[in-house]
């Protein structure tokens, strides 16, 4: 009796092994029906950390000689996914669930999808052909120019409403992952939502009060939901931490004011009352997390400067004493990841050698004795085109000071990111790196999307591998390194 009992567990047991196993072994492979790039890499945001972070999953393979790939994601929940072929996007933000085994057929005309989990990616595609035509993308990227306040937040209101329907009518008698389904649609939904609030913020600066204005107050309770199976949108991470970072903001002032350490145990106390009021469990978490990460990194801007430590001591035993409200311990634990590395000596940054856009081999180390700003970009990434105006402004406060901006393009060529850079004015250091991601610089700059900004010492050392963007004013950062004894 007892070794048939023994051997019933271990057979249970194999077989949840198994199944566990089976769950977590998502396919994905494909075939190119042209030449291209044989770098294949896929990306995608695990926990909400990695998307606060801007730190994806990043899995790279390479096509045979017969452009074949095949990647094996290990996944137990619905995710976002990106697939890329060197620096063209093959797709982006399409959900995946456990399990699944997809096979992509890519041609000049489209993209053929087969194997178990097509009818609900085939289905994304066609969202995609017939909701996101370029008519409606134009008047998407229209809005914050042509509409104000409550209209705004009613065309987005009105956006994720639509976007849902459309596709429930593609869905429709289709058996698909209710998980999945749920985490599409919350894509949907709060991408209209985090352009409400981020509209809100902007919006702070002529209307004061523009949360608190009836109509638009309306459509952004809409989304004011506390609900754990929505984190798996990165649109839902986004809009939880942004409610309550523009929530406590104070009011006023278009460049956002310079950190004031003394004051940080009053700001995370009012961030945290905010959290607490919107949001419960694991939701409540990635506010927490969110306003505690960003407090982490506006120390990064005094490192190596004569008051670090003391102000280090006081910001840790703040964070330290918020971080106890965690409820998942996970995000405790990154939070005081971040701490001991700021408390690490700086490293050395890696010294690469690239072309510039006149075949000339320039080096990270010519710029020894400077602050380097070390921009991430490509012509194909509309966040770094944004950028790109910002960066202009941003050379001109440091005219003439011992800062050296340098970009790192990594598109395929030169012609494109030279017209940009002609386009916008920019000044400085242009190189190109056709690798792209799979390059050295990625790799030792742990590079994993962009745009992204790094700022680099007199003395050739890291000062913040993920300093803020040339439109999120990194104006303190450069400052203060420019002024410290290296």
């Amino acid at each position: 009796m007892f070794p048939l009992f023994v051997r019933a567990v271990a057979l249970a047991c194999i077989s949840l092994f198994f199944n566990n196993m089976y769950a977590a072994k998502t396919i994905l492979k494909g075939h190119f029906n042209y030449d291209t790039d044989s770098i294949v890499i896929v990306t995608y945001h695990p926990s909400p950390i990695n998307c606060i972070d801007s730190r994806p999953e990043r899995i790279v393979a390479k096509s045979d000689k017969n452009r074949n790939f095949s990647i094996v994601l290990d996944i137990s929940k619905p995710e976002s996914i990106n697939l890329m072929c060197g620096e063209s996007w093959l797709f982006f933000s399409k959900f995946i669930s456990p399990g699944d085994s997809l096979y992509f057929e890519f041609d000049t005309a489209g993209t053929t999808i087969s194997g178990r989990g097509e009818d609900a990616f085939a289905g994304m595609f066609e969202f995609d052909r017939i909701f996101l035509t370029k008519e409606r993308i134009a008047e998407m990227q229209g809005t914050l120019e042509k509409l104000h306040d409550t209209e705004f937040a009613k065309y987005w209101s009105d956006f994720s409403d639509s976007s849902i329907a459309c596709y429930e009518r593609i869905f429709a008698g289709k058996d698909l992952n209710p998980a999945l389904k749920a985490a599409i649609y919350n894509e949907m939904r709060y991408q209209a939502g985090v352009n409400i609030v981020n509209y809100g913020w902007r919006g702070r600066y002529a209307h004061e009060h523009i949360f608190e204005t009836p109509g638009f107050r309306k459509y952004l309770n809409k989304f004011l939901i506390s609900d754990p199976a929505a984190l798996a949108s990165s649109y839902y991470v986004g809009f939880v931490r942004n409610i309550v970072r523009y929530s406590a903001e104070p009011m006023g002032g278009r460049k956002p004011r310079k950190p004031n350490f003394n004051q940080m145990n009053e700001r995370c106390r009012v961030y945290d009352s905010i959290a607490k009021t919107l949001f419960t469990g694991e939701v409540y978490d990635v506010a927490l997390y969110s306003f505690l990460q960003n407090e982490t990194e506006s120390l990064e801007h005094l490192k190596g400067g004569k008051a670090f430590d003391t102000t280090f001591k006081k910001a840790q035993r703040c964070i330290s004493l918020f971080a106890k409200g965690f409820h998942n311990k996970r995000y405790l634990h990154s939070i005081n990841e971040k701490l001991t590395e700021l408390s690490k000596p700086e490293q050395d940054a890696f010294n690469f050698t690239l072309n510039d856009f006149n075949g000339r081999q320039v080096k990270l180390s010519d710029f020894k004795g400077k602050v380097v700003y070390l921009d991430f970009w490509a012509t194909n990434c509309p966040p770094c085109i944004n950028e790109l105006a910002p960066m202009a402004e941003l050379q001109k406060t440091f005219e003439g000071s011992d800062v050296a901006f340098v970009s790192i393009s990594f598109d395929n060529d030169i012609d494109a990111p030279r017209k940009m850079i002609n386009k916008y004015s920019i000044g400085g250091t242009h190189l190109i790196e056709k690798r792209g991601f799979a390059s050295d610089c990625a790799k030792h700059f742990h590079v994993s999307g962009i745009p992204r900004y790094i700022l680099i010492g007199k003395n050739g050392k890291i000062i913040s591998n993920d300093v803020p963007r040339p439109g999120s004013h990194p104006e303190s950062y450069i400052s203060n390194a420019l002024i410290r004894a290296d």
